[in-house]
């Protein structure tokens, strides 16, 4: 079948913001999500991307250019105006019916009203509330849910702060499959946090994360191969791992893998591929990717 002039025009702006990593237009992706414009209606994944262009850091000696400064400035104009008409409007018959459906024991439901009650959205912000419907969404065996509910407990979010339970959350959820909970439970175990330090554990998780497509899990055992860490040692395994997380957007996968091609750490070494790696680590907001650039490329980083 023969595409439409706003599919195609959709379609580029995707595989641009895909493959290539530019977020030059994601305010604009985002409005195309919010209206079906040669796509599917998906509100969510607008709202994503319109936090992510407001997000975006344009000071300093990093600004990208003009280009992604207008996005800055139209992701902010069309994130209020979401707010509005899809969130204080829409969203709270969206919510009225999550909530009924939630009163009813769905879980996945339960869910869906903690994250309203945590982010204001269709209702009164409220941490308390938040916790309270996570808690039963992960009771239900949410595996979103117990990762949130962990989330809760290990930043006080509606309740103390308690690192054995949010530990015993993620690895609820982490069981159950969700690659946020793997990566985190990895962490906990990488760290001694609510539970003892096991570096073992700690590596079979984040490959766990990793294949489920975890970025940060995928960046973690990358590390983990390159310095030997609950795994035997293995520089070029590193490079694969930092590599896929590098090239879904990780600023930090961008910052190691940048790294390990100046250094020629599992890889031949390639100025050239460390600048352009490091440079988009950089315009992220990694700072050890700009303190990296001012060390060994503060000539080419002169206007």
């Amino acid at each position: 079948m023969k595409k439409t002039k706003t599919e195609y025009i959709f379609e580029v702006l995707l595989n641009f913001y895909q493959e290539k990593h530019l977020q030059y237009f994601s305010s604009i992706l985002g409005f195309f999500y919010q209206y079906g414009i040669g796509n599917k209606i998906d509100k969510r994944k607008a709202l994503e991307l319109y936090k992510l262009a407001t997000l975006q850091n344009n000071s300093g000696k990093y600004i990208y250019n003009h280009l992604q400064n207008i996005n800055n400035s139209v992701g902010k104009y069309l994130l209020a105006l979401y707010y509005y008409k899809d969130i204080i409007v829409d969203k709270q018959s969206s919510l009225k019916w999550s909530y009924k459906s939630a009163k009813k024991d769905n879980p996945v439901s339960q869910y869906e009203v903690g994250y309203c009650y945590e982010n204001g959205i269709g209702t009164i912000q409220s941490d308390k509330k938040a916790f309270e419907w996570y808690m039963k969404s992960a009771i239900g065996g949410n595996s979103k849910g117990q990762c949130s509910l962990a989330w809760c407990y290990q930043q006080g979010i509606g309740i103390d702060k308690d690192d054995i339970k949010s530990y015993e959350w993620y690895l609820k959820s982490a069981e159950g499959g969700n690659m946020n909970g793997q990566c985190n439970v990895a962490y906990y175990y990488e760290n001694g946090i609510g539970t003892e330090k096991d570096e073992h554990k700690a590596f079979e998780w984040y490959e766990k994360s990793a294949l489920n497509g975890s970025t940060f899990g995928q960046n973690s055992l990358g590390y983990f191969y390159e310095f030997g860490i609950g795994t035997v040692k293995d520089p070029v395994k590193a490079i694969d791992w930092y590599t896929k997380s590098a090239k879904r957007g990780n600023n930090i996968g961008q910052f190691n893998l940048g790294r390990c091609y100046h250094d020629g750490i599992g890889i031949e070494k390639d100025v050239k591929k460390a600048y352009e790696w490091l440079l988009k680590s950089a315009k992220a907001g990694n700072q050890q990717g700009q303190l990296y650039l001012e060390r060994f490329f503060y000539i080419k980083m002169k206007p």
